[in-house]
């Protein structure tokens, strides 16, 4: 992260250039786009950003005043650093700061304030199919979904949560305040589930501009909040697989947003969801040139799945007794080569595979490793807000 003296306000309140609003297509306010700054032997600095398409204006010319040149003998110096596009305001970006994206340095006292804000933003503009014909008319299911997903931040628990979804009905978010029963009964229901298996996946797509690798990985999650631990700790053993709700995720590497999340018992290998997972994120449209994952999804299938896909940066662990014999694919015997023969080149890449790790670890530690729902959708259904809440606060974490 830059420091604050990286920090230039084009159009502050000391300059004379005026304001200009510029409309742009994506509706996303923490949009992203890289510039390459330079420092040239005479301290002289210069933006070149790499999207010239957004920016109409002359970057250099605005920051001869902020920075003038000094004469001194330096080394030049390049460095690429992330730049927001502009602030939101009625559809349209005002490009009243090149700021860069910096983490808030209050990031605990806001963060529950930007998640609400977050979900209120994401949620009204995605478009929701509750027609009915017949019958009673049902709850709002986009009302539903918010109030899941607080409940979720707040581990499961509607009294908790209770606040703050009166918050937002006061605010005008929500048509009404549903029930705990209300929510208890979409928390078993089919359409709950695939809609957030969807959400996740839709969640991604704005990086979809910044990313082009994938970590895959799965954890387990307790059904219960009691069964088993750490020896030392609750002096009893591991807890069993067979006790637990195991999900599968890939997570993207630069924004650390987990771009699909799929579900199933604590016993399934993690080797035959990698398939699915690789040819619906790229189906989706993220644009994936580079695998990483442990030795758990190694298979000469899975390797076959990426060389159809044209993806030829596989970083796949290999087992410690495998070998060359019999390879499926040119791309197998080409990554197992590099695996045996250029170890550091192997772990130069592989060694982001920590990046999942620290995922997972902070969902834990924020929404607990146990589940607190009783039957099978449920609990699936609870895995899936964990993942959604922690993409929404990831964003929150950043100006």
């Amino acid at each position: 992260m830059n420091s604050s003296d990286d920090i230039i306000e084009l159009f502050s309140s000391g300059n004379k250039k005026p304001k200009k609003v510029t409309e742009v297509q994506n509706t996303l306010n923490s949009d992203v786009v890289y510039a390459t700054k330079t420092v040239d032997p005479l301290d002289n600095i210069h933006y070149e950003p790499e999207q010239q398409d957004f920016f109409d204006f002359d970057i250099n010319s605005l920051l001869d005043s902020v920075e003038p040149a000094k004469p001194k003998e330096k080394i030049m110096t390049v460095t690429r650093t992330p730049f927001v596009k502009g602030i939101q305001i009625n559809n349209k970006f005002e490009s009243s700061n090149l700021v860069p994206l910096v983490k808030n340095k209050k990031t605990l006292e806001c963060e529950k304030e930007k998640f609400l804000n977050n979900i209120d933003f994401i949620m009204d503009n995605m478009s929701f199919d509750d027609s009915q014909i017949t019958g009673r008319p049902r709850a709002e299911f986009k009302d539903i979904t918010k109030c899941l997903m607080i409940m979720s931040y707040h581990s499961m628990s509607y009294r908790r949560a209770e606040s703050d979804i009166k918050k937002l009905f006061d605010e005008g978010s929500l048509t009404h305040i549903p029930k705990r029963s209300t929510l208890n009964k979409y928390a078993n229901d089919d359409r709950t589930l695939n809609f957030f298996i969807k959400f996740i996946q839709d969640f991604a797509l704005l990086f979809v501009d910044n990313e082009d690798t994938i970590i895959f990985d799965s954890t387990w999650f307790s059904i219960k909040m009691y069964e088993g631990g750490y020896l030392k700790v609750h002096n009893r053993e591991a807890q069993s697989m067979d006790k637990c709700r195991k999900i599968h995720a890939g997570c993207l590497k630069n924004s650390k947003i987990i771009a699909i999340a799929l579900t199933s018992e604590g016993t399934a290998h993690d080797c035959p969801f990698f398939e699915k997972m690789i040819r619906t994120i790229i189906d989706n449209g993220l644009n994936i040139k580079k695998v990483i994952a442990d030795a758990g999804y190694s298979s000469k299938l899975n390797h076959e799945v990426c060389e159809e896909l044209t993806i030829r940066d596989v970083y796949i662990d290999f087992k410690k007794n495998v070998n060359g014999r019999n390879p499926r694919t040119s791309l197998w015997k080409e990554r197992l080569s590099i695996f045996k023969n250029r170890p550091d080149q192997w772990h130069e890449e592989y060694k982001y595979r920590a990046i999942i790790e620290g995922v997972w670890s902070v969902i834990k530690k924020k929404n607990n490793t146990f589940l607190r729902s009783q039957k099978i959708i449920s609990q699936d259904i609870e895995l899936l807000l964990k993942i959604a809440v922690y993409n929404i606060t990831i964003i929150g974490k950043y100006d």
